[in-house]
C-alpha cells in the first residue's frame, strides 16, 4: 500500500494499493457559484504508485459553460483540500493492470 498526504491542510491520508483503479467522489467548491458540486474521478495507480486522475471538469468559455476531459498526475491522496471534501475512495475489483 501507498500513504500519500496533504501537506499545510488538515486532512487524513489515504492509503491506495499498487495497480489498481479506483472512483472517488467529492464535493467540490464550484467556480461558478456559491452552490457545491458532486464530482467523480477514476485514479489508476500503477505499479511504480503512480496515481493518475481522468475526470469530467466544467469550464467557462466566451459561449457559456461547458466540461471538457482532464486528466492528471497527483502525488498524494487524502480525504479533504482546501476546495473539496472526498466522500469515499472505491476500489474497483476485477481490474486487471496492464502487463
Amino acid at each position: 500500500m501507498i500513504t500519500w498526504t496533504r501537506i499545510a491542510v488538515r486532512c487524513n491520508p489515504v492509503n491506495l494499493d499498487r495497480d489498481s483503479l479506483y472512483l472517488v467522489t467529492r464535493y467540490a467548491a464550484s467556480p461558478f457559484g456559491p452552490s457545491d458540486v458532486f464530482n467523480w474521478s477514476l485514479y489508476h495507480v500503477d505499479s511504480s504508485g503512480a496515481i493518475t486522475t481522468h475526470e469530467w471538469r466544467e469550464m467557462t468559455l466566451a459561449l457559456g459553460r461547458t466540461e471538457t476531459y482532464v486528466c492528471n498526475e497527483i502525488k498524494h491522496t487524502s480525504t479533504s483540500t482546501r476546495r473539496d471534501t472526498t466522500i469515499g475512495y472505491f476500489k474497483l475489483n476485477g481490474y486487471a493492470a496492464p502487463s
